[in-house]
């Protein structure tokens, strides 16, 4: 597999993008943020349309879990929430369609203290969970 460009899968109605977990967590180092708010978005997004492809009820809101991450440089507790969450609905959608080891919330919240890399770790998670599907 190639993993120099992103690979949109279409899952039934939901469409997902396979993308570099380095080049996500680069990206989101050297703007900022900037582009890490963009993923994030579509990460929310892309988790809301598999949830209702596969009927799993997840309490999502991609603007809003966006807008908890960009406040990240103001106030941390709220993107610490919406990583939390965020993984909690990934992990939802990786036990309901039985895709293998599980991301972990903890982890995931803890790493956004370690440069960000909860980024890293949440796209590698996204794609071994849409291979899974694929």
């Amino acid at each position: 597999m190639d993993y120099t460009r992103p690979e949109t899968l279409q899952l039934g109605s939901a469409s997902v993008t396979i993308r570099n977990a380095w080049a996500v967590w680069i990206l989101s180092f050297i703007t900022l943020n900037i582009y890490g708010i963009f993923w994030w978005y579509q990460v929310n997004r892309e988790l809301q349309q598999v949830g209702k492809e596969y009927d799993i009820r997840l309490a999502a809101s991609p603007p809003i879990s966006a807008v908890l991450m960009a406040l990240w440089p103001i106030a941390l507790i709220p993107a610490l929430i919406t990583v939390f969450l965020t993984t909690v609905r990934l992990r939802r959608v990786q036990g309901a369609t039985e895709a293998g080891v599980r991301a972990n919330p903890i982890i995931a919240t803890l790493l956004m203290f370690v440069l960000f890399l909860h980024s890293f770790y949440l796209q590698k998670k996204l794609n071994a969970t849409w291979e899974h599907l694929r």
